[in-house]
């Protein structure tokens, strides 16, 4: 359940074996456990053979995952329920959301 009880966040530190955050992890049926959003998704992609070898694609793929973490940050300051005002969350929404996602598009062109 949410949010998960202090056993469950306990056995996600030792399993992940970080003392901070866990989520999300991924477990593997050798017992091997991976954690943090983009260490997660390249080693998931690196294991289905989809991520680029050349220099140009590895450092494409870098860049626009540390440009959807860079929109995560910000997006979760204009969370209302963690604390944002409405102002904030509208702001995040009409001016600073465009900007991010322009320049993703821009990138995938």
């Amino acid at each position: 359940g949410y949010p998960p009880s202090a056993e469950t966040k306990e056995f996600w530190r030792k399993i992940g074996g970080n003392t901070t955050t866990n989520v999300p992890m991924l477990q593997m049926a050798d017992g091997r456990v991976f954690t943090q959003s983009s260490a997660v998704i390249r080693a998931v992609a690196r294991m289905g053979g989809l991520m680029p070898t050349d220099e140009v694609g590895l450092y494409m793929t870098d860049k626009l995952l540390a440009d959807a973490e860079d929109l995560r940050g910000v997006g979760y300051k204009s969370f209302v329920p963690w604390g944002a005002t409405k102002e904030e969350a509208e702001a995040f929404i009409n001016k600073i959301l465009p900007l991010h996602l322009g320049n993703l598009e821009r990138q995938l062109k």
